[in-house]
């Protein structure tokens, strides 16, 4: 089961840094304040999105064929990760090459909705049902299954969002706002309703 929380954790990580990357290098034309701003508009909408498939294109090809060996489509994946996201941008400082956007984040707790999904599952292991899953399509059946306990937990609505105060750090470099991701852990965990990705296993 590590290997696919691994695989997860990734699939999370690289996602964010590329929608990150995407959303503020596509800004130019205005003062600093602004683009900052706008990038960072455009990078929450872009996770609001994910159910019309906003993150889907951003998505390279080693992701979604990781997510696809575990029986998950991306969409769905991400529409479902996202589904509760909500965001307020509080205010944008810019000092030289370096900029702080200080927002509140919401989202129900990655995190909870995996363990509650593995609780469920844990369950359904010792089941009749589970050995003649596992007998007819093998392990991939099992993750699928997995998966669907995460679905269902968040579609449920029995996690309640958790909302952070956070801070994106972003940095300029030839005349282009990054976010390194080194600078944004506590972003990144707000994101995902507070959830540390090194926890998810």
């Amino acid at each position: 089961m590590h290997s696919i929380f691994d695989s997860i954790r990734r699939a999370l990580a690289l996602v964010c840094a590329v929608v990150i990357a995407g959303a503020l290098a596509a800004c130019g034309g205005s003062g600093d304040e602004v683009l900052v701003r706008e990038a960072a508009t455009t990078l929450m909408e872009t996770f609001k999105g994910a159910e019309s498939g906003s993150i889907d294109d951003l998505v390279d090809d080693g992701t979604a064929e990781m997510l696809e060996s575990y029986g998950l489509d991306k969409t769905e994946f991400f529409s479902h990760i996202f589904k509760n996201i909500d965001y307020e941008i509080t205010g944008v400082t810019v000092d030289g090459d370096k900029a702080e956007v200080a927002m509140t984040v919401s989202n129900v707790s990655l995190e909870a909705a995996l363990n509650s999904a593995a609780e469920k599952f844990n369950e359904f292991a010792a089941t009749q049902e589970a050995l003649e899953l596992f007998s007819a399509d093998g392990e991939q059946s099992l993750f699928t299954k997995l998966f669907e306990f995460f679905y269902e937990v968040i579609d449920s609505g029995e996690l309640s969002p958790v909302t952070t105060e956070t801070v994106l750090h972003c940095t300029k470099v030839d005349g282009v706002w990054d976010a390194p991701l080194e600078e944004n852990a506590d972003f990144m965990s707000a994101l995902y309703g507070g959830s540390q990705l090194e926890n998810l296993v």
